[in-house]
């Protein structure tokens, strides 16, 4: 196991950001035994407003902003080797959407997309993991960015 999957598999990362001045392409871990933060690897994009989710041993880097435009592109952190690599890009470029992992396909909801008259966006995209492949989901009923998704077991039908 490499220094990076023993942080990133083990431990809280942090990835990207803003810093009020510039946009960051940091991945730094969180290690709570020893109350301590430790870089661990640079994206090849900084991003800010992104979204990660994990799945098995991968981070999923999502969209975001890299200070001047709104981004559709994916990075993937194999966290066993340590090494970042291009995965397909969404359809739709965002950030400040909300994405989570639900059997397999990672799906990002709403968002903003930095085009005049249209800024939030209720558009539902979902990457098939094992495809290696986007999907056009239903849209949510509204217009929306900076949410929130989550996975929760075994949920009675909330409609």
């Amino acid at each position: 196991m490499t220094h990076t999957s023993n942080f990133v598999l083990r431990y809280l990362p942090s990835v990207g950001g803003f810093t009020g001045h510039s946009v960051l392409d940091s991945v730094d871990c969180y290690d709570p035994s020893t109350d301590s933060w430790t870089r661990v690897v640079t994206m090849s994009t900084p991003r800010s407003g992104a979204q990660v989710v994990v799945h098995k041993d991968t981070l999923y880097i999502i969209g975001g902003c890299n200070g001047r435009a709104r981004l559709s592109s994916m990075e993937q952190l194999d966290a066993r080797r340590g090494r970042f690599s291009e995965s397909p890009s969404m359809p739709s470029a965002r950030s400040n959407f909300a994405a989570a992992v639900l059997e397999g396909c990672i799906y990002v909801i709403g968002g903003f997309n930095g085009k005049a008259g249209t800024a939030t966006i209720k558009i539902v995209e979902k990457y098939n993991i094992a495809e290696r492949k986007w999907y056009t989901a239903p849209p949510i009923d509204n217009n929306c960015s900076a949410s929130v998704a989550c996975v929760v077991p075994d949920l009675a039908n909330p409609g």
